[in-house]
């Protein structure tokens, strides 16, 4: 006989599967609770509502991919290793996750679920004040690692040139003939580009700014 956690956790991931593929709105309960092998009567018992079962499934899904990431921005005070650490460590992340990253990005504008109040309130378990990335950039700007930049707009693009081609992959990789994104190799080789081209213009005046590719 299952446990009420196998239960659970066997909704939980029927619901990821189907919440991934057609969102909160065109996901059904009944769906959900076939793919999970149960009834719906079942379904509805732990979890009443799609509303209470979507918010269970976002905050585990956002948790998955951000804890991981808290960890390596916390353990490392030397800017330029965070840096490189933080690149390996977010594409490594979010380049098998295209359609979790998608589905956060729409669903949270369309949840009740603040995407952005959640990570804030784990920055601060973690011993951030604000922004984490923010943060840290700050403190390198103020112990002289780096050189006094905008930090909010070096962060943007921190992000940005992470982002940019998981969420375009499809596009991407038809404009560029055996591109694939999820490649070993591909994202090797994009951490190491995205550590050069930023390093190169933030690293300070009296040390190399080349960084070896």
């Amino acid at each position: 006989m299952e446990t009420t956690t196998e239960t659970e956790q066997k909704i939980l991931q029927a619901a990821r599967d189907i919440f991934l593929e057609k969102g909160k709105d065109g996901a059904r309960m009944q769906e959900i609770a076939d793919r999970a092998g149960i009834n719906k009567a079942l379904l509805h018992y732990y979890f009443r509502s799609k509303d209470r079962l979507f918010s269970q499934v976002f905050l585990i899904e956002i948790k998955s991919m951000f804890s991981n990431l808290f960890e390596s921005i916390s353990t490392e005070t030397d800017f330029y290793t965070f840096l490189e650490k933080f690149i390996k460590t977010y594409l490594s992340l979010i380049s098998p996750r295209r359609n979790l990253l998608r589905f956060i990005l729409w669903e949270s504008e369309n949840t009740k679920i603040e995407f952005a109040q959640y990570v804030m309130g784990e920055s601060k378990k973690w011993g951030f004040k604000e922004n984490p990335l923010v943060d840290l950039t700050r403190t390198a700007i103020t112990n002289k690692q780096i050189k006094n930049i905008d930090a909010v707009n070096f962060i943007l693009s921190l992000m940005g040139m992470c982002i940019f081609p998981v969420i375009g992959a499809p596009i991407i990789e038809k404009m560029f003939h055996n591109l694939k994104i999820n490649n070993p190799a591909f994202l090797n080789k994009r951490s190491k580009e995205i550590l050069h081209l930023l390093w190169n213009g933030i690293a300070p005046e009296k040390k190399s700014s080349t960084v070896s590719k």
